[in-house]
């Protein structure tokens, strides 16, 4: 069994006094640290950083010169509020807040609150499925919180054999239940540490940064498998992403084949989950490989470490403008994004770096608020050729793990999976969850599933995640003291959703952030409600402002010159997908149903921006010329 390990240092640089509640308020504003977070006096091992180069390092080190461990892959994530941990330490959030009784059963607030229209799937007015498929790959690029498994590598039956194991958790499926004919959803607990006040803390396993860990892998052994070291080149086997012969998860429901049927390898082993995300994965990789090559054509003295580490950089710089520039915009709405400041400007410099902004994931963002995707998850997927004409439709419980659709229409399903994902409207981001992922993930041999709305809601409690109420107050939002939708209620929800979480809690400050956060009526402007915004928000300024490589940076170490970063702005993601694969035509904001009355029809790809590698052609052989 594994054990969960103690350690001595968490993220803070706060010494670990005696008495761990006493935290002062300063401390508590400086560091957002909380009893849960305060690190203790044993030392941590130093890293020795070089504050010269360029290049970030793989795991995310280094990247706070004064605090070099911060958004390091395998470190504890933050916490923003006190943990409501059932014990105040590891076992999870059971009880009611004002009742005392216990806190409903994840899956019966999932059959109730989430479960989706049978036979409608409603969708949003003008945002494309596009949104949903990179926000997937987004959240995959900055965390990945591991489940604990048996001893032997295989994963926990926490409803049979293993039920007895500590790490294990049972949700429990009443008789009556609409859907599962179990008595038991089964949920391995997070891979954690204990802090030395003995509290129990999740391990984040991915870097802390957008810096595409995702595609390159968070350590130097995982990145150099993934390498050809030749070329500065990612591997490849011709349109394919590279064979894992050892991904336990994927299904070959056909005979194993190296060249043309097998599981897909990237640097996230959740590659193989669904199509649109390996679509994503294969999309990056051309990239990475598109541009080291051109950077080779212009550069042929580089040797391979630095035509890998250059391209790398100009790849995550092409990342961080589409996220910022394209996909938070939409998700967050305009206004707020300019209000926080992290707005992209169109052109020039705008370095927003504070050396004190801790980037480390927030746990309640990883485990509940980033999980709002879910609701936008489509219950099929399909695929479109080069004309826009559906070829292939599929349920998407059919495709769980199975690279069947990725490697189909010779090695062209990828490009066909993302055109799809342009052209399809995005289910409408609220309360339901659809059936795909609801009552039908990951269906094993014996056609047993499982629920992720539960899974989210419960994922919270076992990562002693208090409820709805503390985080509004957090974010300087009322707080709900009854149920209804006026002056002191849920101000933020309609009265059919209030009735809904009325019937499963005892009161509002016992619903759970991942229900709280997507059953929010929406603002104005942007896909979420005000809490969600909010949280959503601060996590990707601290992304931005915590990041020392951030590409809008004015630095003359990590930054890129001005003609180079004005080329970089220029690259949507309509442009990566028309540079780097084999479609012809797309609408210049793929995140936006094609539409004439809004500028944003179909063109022809070669009216897209691209990139002009000459920019980086070395004046000088073997210098930089960063300015």
């Amino acid at each position: 069994m594994y054990n969960v390990k103690h350690i001595c240092d968490l993220n803070s640089r706060l010494k670990c006094d005696s008495r761990c509640d006493e935290v002062t308020p300063r401390y508590r504003y400086e560091y957002s640290a909380t009893p849960a977070d305060v690190g203790s006096e044993c030392p941590e091992p130093e890293v020795h950083c070089n504050p010269d180069t360029p290049f970030r390092s793989i795991d995310g080190s280094c990247n706070n010169l004064e605090h070099t461990r911060w958004g390091e892959a395998e470190r504890v994530q933050n916490r923003v509020v006190d943990n409501a941990f059932e014990d105040g330490r590891k076992e999870p959030r059971a009880t009611s807040s004002c009742s005392g009784a216990k806190l409903p059963s994840p899956r019966a607030v999932s059959s109730r609150v989430h479960t989706a229209d049978a036979t409608t799937m409603e969708t949003e007015r003008r945002v494309t499925y596009m949104i949903t498929v990179l926000g997937q790959f987004l959240a995959h690029d900055f965390t990945l919180t591991r489940f604990f498994e048996r001893s032997d590598g295989n994963s926990l039956e926490c409803c049979l054999e293993d039920s007895s194991n500590p790490e294990c958790i049972q949700i429990p499926v009443s008789e009556d239940d609409p859907f599962f004919d179990v008595d038991c959803l089964g949920l391995p607990r997070s891979v954690a540490l204990t802090d030395c006040c003995g509290v129990r803390q999740p391990v984040n396993s991915q870097t802390a940064y957008l810096d595409l860990s995702v595609t390159y892998g968070s350590s130097k052994k995982e990145n150099k498998i993934l390498r050809e070291l030749r070329g500065g080149l990612m591997k490849m086997n011709g349109q394919r992403l590279p064979a894992d012969i050892d991904d336990t998860a994927c299904e070959l429901n056909k005979t194993f084949d190296p060249n043309t049927f097998y599981c897909l390898k990237a640097g996230d082993l959740r590659v193989n989950e669904v199509p649109s995300l390996s679509s994503m994965q294969t999309l990056f990789a051309h990239a990475h490989n598109d541009i080291a090559s051109g950077l080779q054509l212009v550069n042929p003295h580089w040797h391979d470490e630095r035509l890998f580490q250059e391209a790398r950089r100009i790849l995550v710089a092409i990342w961080q403008n589409i996220v910022y520039g394209e996909y938070l915009p939409i998700l967050l709405g305009e206004r707020t994004v300019k209000k926080i400041n992290i707005n992209i400007r169109p052109d020039g410099y705008k370095d927003t770096y504070d050396c004190n902004t801790d980037a480390t994931v927030i746990n309640s963002v990883a485990a509940a608020a980033h999980r709002y995707g879910h609701s936008n998850v489509n219950r099929f997927t399909g695929q479109m050729d080069e004309d826009f004409k559906l070829m292939y439709l599929d349920n998407l419980e059919h495709n769980f793990f199975k690279p069947n659709a990725i490697l189909s229409n010779r090695s062209d399903g990828y490009n066909n999976i993302l055109r799809w994902a342009t052209a399809e409207k995005c289910p409408m981001l609220d309360r339901e969850v659809e059936k795909s992922v609801q009552q039908r993930l990951f269906p094993d041999a014996d056609g047993n599933t499982l629920d992720l709305a539960a899974l989210n809601i419960q994922r919270g409690r076992e990562h002693g995640l208090p409820g709805y109420n503390a985080y509004r107050k957090l974010c300087g939002l009322s707080e709900a003291c009854h149920f209804g939708t006026g002056k002191g209620g849920l101000v933020d929800h309609d009265e059919n959703t209030v009735k809904l979480l009325e019937d499963v809690y005892d009161c509002p400050g016992d619903i759970d952030l991942f229900t709280g956060i997507i059953t929010e009526r929406r603002g104005s402007e942007g896909l979420l409600g005000p809490l969600g915004t909010c949280m959503i928000g601060e996590q990707y300024k601290r992304f931005r402002d915590g990041d020392r490589f951030f590409f809008e940076r004015n630095d003359p170490v990590v930054g890129f010159t001005k003609p180079q970063l004005n080329a970089i702005k220029k690259m949507t993601m309509a442009s990566l997908i028309c540079q780097h694969t084999s479609t012809t035509k797309l609408q210049p904001n793929v995140f936006v149903m094609p539409n004439k009355n809004m500028k944003n029809e179909r063109v022809h790809c070669d009216d897209l921006p691209s990139l002009d590698l000459s920019l980086w052609k070395e004046k000088e052989r073997g210098r930089h010329t960063l300015q």
